[in-house]
């Protein structure tokens, strides 16, 4: 059950989630302290509007901790996370190009900066482009890419910072 991003830029008071790529730390201390409630309770809109506290208190899911994951840019050690402990949390370069992105696999160019968590859930290859790819899932709801999807270039220089601030939630 996909969980709601909206939750997050409403209610989490005392935190800018938003800001510079919405750091790891800020949003997990919310998400435990407060737990979570589904994306078809709390539509995402993509903006911030007034916490519905009613909502937010249906939680369907809390965190019990963070493991943090030592990749260093290295796209072979996320691999063997994803591989061995399923989807891991990662931070990204995301640029406008990437914002735009609707199909295909994604190689840049990327932001400067750090400004975006999204989800690693699998790889794959795509045999048409001739391409490895890691499948990143996106918190703005199925209007974005391929039905809120991004398929990332892999083993390629970590496209976007993909392997390089990485932490796995449990």
């Amino acid at each position: 059950t996909p969980l709601s991003p909206q939750q997050l830029l409403d209610c989490s008071s005392g935190h800018d989630i938003c800001a510079n790529g919405a750091a790891f730390a800020p949003i997990y201390a919310y998400i435990g302290k407060q737990g979570m409630t589904s994306l078809a309770n709390y539509p995402y809109l993509a903006q911030k509007g007034r916490c519905n506290r009613q909502k937010e208190r249906q939680v369907i899911a809390k965190i019990g901790g963070l493991k943090w994951i030592t990749t260093d840019g290295n796209e072979e050690r996320l691999l063997k996370a994803v591989q061995r402990d399923g989807p891991v949390a990662v931070a990204i370069h995301a640029s406008d190009a990437w914002s735009r992105y609707s199909r295909g696999v994604f190689s840049g160019p990327c932001g400067g900066g750090i400004n975006h968590a999204v989800l690693v859930v699998g790889y794959g290859y795509d045999g048409q482009s001739d391409r490895d790819f890691w499948i990143v899932k996106n918190s703005w709801g199925e209007g974005y890419g391929d039905r809120g999807y991004v398929y990332m270039h892999r083993n390629s220089g970590n496209v976007c910072s993909i392997a390089s601030h990485t932490v796995q939630v449990y």
